[in-house]
């Protein structure tokens, strides 16, 4: 049974917008969980179709063994001959009749120390590494590994986002936010996305990461750069949309999330 969903993306609403309720479902023994990353239904084959989800209910009608469900569709991707434009990521929960078993703390690197460290890292991805995965993910857990960081990770996965898709979509692949002003605007502005980046021969995004401490505690600084032909940003912060337009919000929530 496919459950719809009932709320917009995480990061689309302001906070005072934002819709916190739940919905609740029964579950009974033996009955599963399918939960997927869009990254599933959004991989494409050499014709630039998508693998959609008519396809996969034909893989999950299909399957006769449980525990291969999620190794059923990576091999029917395959077989699609897809090309992943964003992470592709399965989960499935089965309720059973087990008595629980208690979990070991998590232990990080940084062993236990609670102040704050003085490092900082530059990584450099190019052409070769763009076209094919998204790096932020590894960006995430190393500044993760900061005592300080660890209850802002929802916040630094939102502003890293959008400073490397901007940077990636605007700077590397020139792309115009523009066109996103309606829906056949947004379908023909991912759909240049995917022939620039499927084409991206050259360029480059470098994140540097910086964590000192101070004062009051410790300060992390963000910087992401690109090939691109860069821009004025005092006049980009000036024509950032208030209202409903259906693009530039991504940096109006940065600038919150920053004051």
């Amino acid at each position: 049974m496919p459950l719809a969903s009932s709320h917009l993306p995480l990061g689309v609403l302001s906070v005072d917008a934002f819709d916190a309720r739940t919905e609740v479902y029964p579950l009974a023994l033996g009955d599963r969980i399918f939960l997927l990353s869009d990254g599933v239904l959004d991989t494409s084959n050499n014709n630039d179709e998508l693998f959609g989800a008519q396809r996969l209910r034909q893989v999950l009608s299909t399957n006769r063994e449980p525990h291969l469900l999620i190794e059923e569709i990576l091999v029917a991707l395959n077989d699609f001959g897809g090309k992943a434009r964003d992470d592709v990521s399965l989960l499935e929960i089965s309720a059973v009749d087990e008595p629980l078993q208690s979990l070991p703390a998590l232990t990080y690197s940084d062993s236990g120390a609670s102040s704050p460290l003085d490092w900082s890292a530059s990584f450099v991805f190019r052409a070769s590494t763009l076209r094919r995965f998204n790096p932020l993910p590894y960006v995430l857990q190393l500044l993760l590994e900061v005592h300080g960081l660890r209850n802002q990770g929802a916040a630094l996965h939102m502003v890293l986002g959008e400073l490397y898709s901007n940077a990636l979509e605007h700077g590397v692949l020139g792309l115009d936010s523009a066109l996103k002003h309606d829906a056949a605007g947004f379908a023909l502005y991912y759909q240049q996305r995917a022939e620039r980046l499927g084409m991206l021969q050259t360029g480059f995004i470098r994140v540097t990461v910086r964590v000192e401490p101070v004062a009051a505690g410790g300060r992390l600084t963000l910087s992401v750069e690109d090939s691109g032909q860069g821009f004025d940003i005092e006049k980009v912060r000036m024509q950032i949309p208030a209202g409903n337009e259906l693009y530039g919000r991504g940096l109006r929530l940065v600038c919150e999330i920053e004051s």
